[in-house]
């Protein structure tokens, strides 16, 4: 089934985190319940049409005619500021695994000469160019709870690249002489933030359709489930919602927006997707979770901190609840203690203090839950703990950048009891 939006102090969260430590889950004032977000409900799609995928498989597309040597020398010269940009995580290992997902998804004939390009930027976002540089941003791995659904997505890429779509949106926009919508044709327009829009008003409707279906004709392929598609999108609808919710507008604002007139609205493609046998919606396969898990867990802080900087409570709220829902995680309840504890209210720190707690009785806890768990406590009056849970932070990152700040915070309070 989909799930609806969930707080950690009720439902199934509720009870794993009371499992970890009952005290202190069910403890202390209650947060008040903030303005319900409409639950995500995806109709059974149509029988979606047979789709072949294209075979044999010849190579990288080349260029043919002027308008795509044009684009091709583009495309080189962006890959090579991809290659060589300051937002790029240079991390070989999630890097392979990106590489690896998507050749089980396409086949390794086709996916072979593709390269990999993973980018510290915080938003939803995928691009292939039309040489075979595919760059994802670090906000698609906070959104996405499994590798079946990180596939979706580099799917979807590979097949605007298979059809060669930029090539249709290069020669429409050409003769606009818009040479700003040009360099958006790539994915990486000239205001880098807004990538994400570029990269969905690129195509037109009936091309980003045509994309979704054949990149599930190539997760029915690789054995993954069809229902990845609708379970990814339904996520991003309901933490869309509860964006706005927060932010005192109406729930789908931001599934409106005029700036994705050229883009199917994300309740349709998740409805076309959704297999028509399919009643209701499953949670992905553990395994799929904890492989995916694994592979970004070296970058799970610079993403988190990066979905932080971007201010959006509600938002991050609602896409940790259901990840958390899936699966716990250290690095989860670890976010989400952060999350009310930057916050700041009393109300708040009661809250954070559990999620702490119940990050540092997994295995792979990080020593920044000890820091939150302290400052939370302090703030909440429970100063001797809290000055203990810091120090046990400080002992196993002496060198952290916080740690002269800290030190100096705590260093006239009595020696904690062994």
């Amino acid at each position: 089934m989909i799930r609806p939006p969930r707080r950690w102090a009720g439902g199934a969260l509720g009870l794993l985190l009371a499992s970890f430590n009952p005290a202190a889950a069910m403890a202390g004032p209650q947060a008040a319940a903030p303005p319900a977000v409409p639950r995500p409900v995806v109709e059974a799609g149509e029988a979606q049409p047979d789709i072949v995928v294209l075979a044999p498989w010849q190579g990288i597309p080349q260029p043919r005619g002027k308008d795509e040597e044009g684009l091709w020398m583009l495309a080189d010269d962006e890959e090579r500021q991809l290659a060589q940009s300051a937002r790029r995580l240079r991390d070989p290992a999630l890097e392979a695994h990106v590489k690896e997902v998507l050749c089980r998804a396409v086949g390794p004939e086709r996916c072979g000469d593709v390269r990999i390009y993973v980018m510290r930027m915080p938003l939803f976002n995928a691009a292939m160019r039309p040489n075979g540089a595919m760059e994802v941003w670090t906000g698609l791995f906070f959104r996405t709870a499994s590798d079946d659904e990180l596939a979706v997505v580099l799917a979807h890429e590979f097949a605007h690249f298979e059809k060669r779509h930029a090539l249709n949106a290069y020669q429409r926009l050409r003769k606009s002489a818009n040479s700003a919508a040009w360099v958006s044709i790539l994915g990486v327009p000239l205001i880098p933030e807004l990538s994400l829009l570029a990269g969905f008003t690129s195509f037109s409707r009936d091309q980003e359709k045509e994309a979704d279906l054949l990149s599930l004709a190539y997760l029915k392929q690789a054995g993954w489930s069809a229902e990845a598609g609708t379970r990814l999108w339904s996520r991003l609808i309901g933490e869309a919602r509860a964006t706005a919710v927060a932010r005192g507008q109406p729930p789908d604002r931001l599934l409106k927006s005029g700036m994705f007139d050229t883009h199917p609205d994300m309740r349709d493609r998740a409805a076309y997707l959704k297999p028509a046998e399919v009643e209701a919606l499953s949670d992905p396969k553990l395994e799929d979770v904890a492989r995916y898990r694994a592979a970004i867990r070296a970058i799970m802080p610079e993403i988190l901190q990066d979905q932080f900087g971007r201010n959006d409570f509600g938002g991050t709220d609602y896409i940790l609840d259901q990840l958390l829902a899936i699966a716990p995680d250290p690095d989860l309840l670890l976010a989400k203690g952060e999350l009310y504890r930057r916050r700041g209210s009393p109300r708040d720190m009661e809250l954070a203090i559990p999620l702490y707690r119940a990050a540092l009785a997994m295995p792979g806890a990080r020593p920044e839950a000890w820091r939150g768990l302290g400052l939370a406590l302090v703030r909440s009056g429970a100063r001797q703990e809290g000055v203990c849970a810091v120090r046990t932070y400080l002992a196993a990152r002496p060198d952290a950048p916080d740690a002269a700040l800290l030190s100096s915070m705590i260093k006239d309070d009595p020696p904690c009891a062994p």
